[in-house]
């Protein structure tokens, strides 16, 4: 009996839906902002931190009273850039393969840096043959990741549809606990998209600039899997932390 060979897989996989994070900050702080040049004039009987020559006073103090406004800084609109489409392209049954893409998040001013979330477009399954192909054939997913605790990523994800965080090019954070040790295989750790948001990436450290997080796609068709054109959506969004 001949092995199965899948002729044509995936075409234009993962339409990535992008849910688009567009926060406007306000930071009140004392003395304590970012970037913000101060320029302090004193006298004998007066002093002025932080409003010389910038354009908000923060503090005024004399001998008989203290006017304290803060430091309001408006702060722009931070970004998420994301592929638009993953393609696996031809698959062979029973043998992995995996591709690679990259979320930029540029971070425009935060205190606590920001997470990614994401999750897939339909409850039953991430993929599904194409129109003109037999209905109802999904491709099978991993077990869906949940981000408690350890997470629940597993070495041997199986024959199925699954996915993780590079250690390779992800300057955001890499968590090993909840993708592993790293990307070798054996230790790295992969899991299903799951029905709901779920956070994939944590940098409370990420306040400012361009930063990367890597994310793998792997696709290990079962024999059992029928021949056809697969697609699917996913949702990615990244958040500013509290």
């Amino acid at each position: 009996m001949q092995p199965l060979r899948i002729l044509k897989f995936f075409s234009n996989i993962f339409l990535l839906s992008l849910t688009m994070a567009a926060t406007v900050f306000a930071y009140t702080e004392d003395r304590s902002t970012y970037n913000a040049t101060y320029h302090d004039a004193t006298s004998t009987g007066f002093q002025l931190k932080g409003g010389a020559g910038d354009p908000a006073v923060g503090r005024s103090t004399s001998t008989n009273y203290i006017l304290d406004n803060g430091l309001v800084i408006e702060f722009g609109v931070m970004t998420i850039t994301v592929a638009t489409s993953v393609n696996f392209g031809v698959l062979t049954p029973l043998i992995p393969s995996q591709v690679t893409s990259s979320v930029v998040v540029d971070m425009v001013g935060a205190l606590n840096g920001y997470n990614i979330t994401i999750k897939r477009d339909s409850a039953t399954s991430t993929m599904d043959q194409n129109a003109g192909s037999p209905p109802d054939n999904p491709f099978p997913d991993a077990t869906d990741w949940n981000s408690s605790g350890s997470g629940n990523g597993a070495t041997t994800p199986g024959n199925n549809l699954s996915f993780r965080v590079m250690q390779a090019g992800t300057n955001s954070n890499y968590d090993s606990t909840w993708w592993g040790a790293s990307d070798a295989s054996g230790t790295a750790k992969y899991a299903g998209f799951p029905v709901s948001m779920q956070q994939i990436m944590n940098c409370s450290t990420c306040n400012f600039g361009s930063t990367d997080t890597i994310i793998g796609y792997r696709a290990s068709p079962p024999v059992t899997q029928q021949s056809g054109d697969y697609s699917g959506t996913i949702t990615i969004t990244a958040l500013v932390n509290p």
